[in-house]
């Protein structure tokens, strides 16, 4: 805009003028100039994108798409429990401190390790018998002021290739998942309850924790004759819990057998039992923040053993057997996961 009577500075755009700028003498010319100043550079940009003819704006796009899908993979979930509304990471991710939170509640179970296999044999005089179940995984509770902690925080939850029975005649099982509050809390998964052997082996411990995982059971052990072990019939899962709360980590899984009525259950996790022989142990309702119930030692009438109730539920001994056709496997341990409750202001 000019002020009248005096001359337009230099490089200003006076349509059907010249002051500097060869303008059309037209608005419409005057905006199509414009538009291409503007638009001209970012089409030099963009052709800066193209490698062999095709748009490196689509590998971008691609790229984006993948980080998206990763997100959703490991972001948590909110849910109500009965202490309050909760972020729940089932895999790991990160936490991230909303304004106005004063302090937080973190509750954690670690993952239940997997029962061990049965053993077969045909040799006469050899031992024989059921495998041993894994240990439950523990809980572990803190409250933490918000002013302790930085803006974010990395949560993990192990899980992928954890707590996996034992497969084959006296395979044992793989421990269960650790999980972690940054570098703050640590709950260790149960360990894996050892295959089935001739000797009394040691029961697989459950996770670590304020409330520690239930100790899996043994399994029993028989000759090839079918007369009783002078190691022991075996046991049930341990249990895990906390007298006058409804707290607790996962049970651990029942010892295995080769008898029908002969095999035992897994151990409790809170309130929640484990699984009779050959069954599964009990998840807890989706509202109470507590570990499930250890899986059920294989008997001959279901020869694997049963998995723990997720969380954290080990998973019941494997079934022995006379041949390779019947032996049981061991059953799986549950994923841990983590609970974070944040109180505002």
């Amino acid at each position: 805009m000019t002020t009248p009577g005096i001359g337009a500075p230099d490089g200003a755009y006076v349509v059907g003028s010249r002051y500097g700028q060869d303008v059309p003498r037209t608005e419409a010319g005057v905006m199509a100039l414009v538009k291409g100043q503007t638009t001209v550079p970012w089409q030099r940009t963009q052709d800066k994108f193209r490698v062999n003819g095709r748009a490196l704006e689509e590998d971008l796009r691609l790229i984006n798409k993948h980080e998206s899908e990763i997100g959703e993979l490991v972001d948590a979930y909110r849910q109500l429990i009965l202490q309050g509304e909760a972020q729940v990471f089932t895999k790991s991710g990160m936490y991230r401190k909303t304004e106005g939170c004063v302090s937080i509640e973190v509750i954690m179970i670690s993952g239940g390790g997997g029962g061990g296999a049965g053993k077969w044999d045909i040799r006469g005089g050899d031992w024989r018998g059921g495998g041993h179940g894994g240990g439950g995984g523990g809980e572990l509770y803190a409250k933490i002021p918000a002013m302790l902690l930085p803006d974010e925080m990395l949560v993990e939850v192990h899980w992928d290739g954890l707590g996996v029975g034992g497969v084959g005649s006296e395979a044992s099982g793989v421990g269960g998942g650790t999980v972690k509050f940054g570098n703050v809390l640590t709950a260790v998964g149960g360990t894996g309850g050892l295959g089935a052997s001739g000797n009394l082996r040691p029961a697989a411990t459950g996770g670590t924790g304020l409330i520690v995982g239930g100790t899996g059971g043994l399994g029993w052990v028989v000759n090839a004759d079918n007369a009783e072990s002078p190691q022991g019939r075996g046991s049930v899962g341990g249990n895990s819990t906390y007298a006058g709360e409804l707290r607790g980590g996962g049970g651990g899984g029942g010892g295995g057998s080769p008898y029908i009525g002969y095999s035992w259950r897994g151990g409790t996790g809170a309130a929640f039992p484990g699984g009779e022989p050959g069954f599964d142990g009990t998840s807890p309702a989706q509202i109470i923040a507590t570990g499930g119930g250890g899986g059920g030692g294989g008997t001959d009438a279901r020869r694997n053993g049963g998995n723990g109730g997720w969380p954290g539920g080990g998973g019941g001994g494997g079934c022995g057997g006379t041949n390779s056709s019947n032996n049981g496997y061991g059953g799986n341990g549950a994923s841990g996961v983590v609970y974070i409750i944040e109180r505002m202001t």
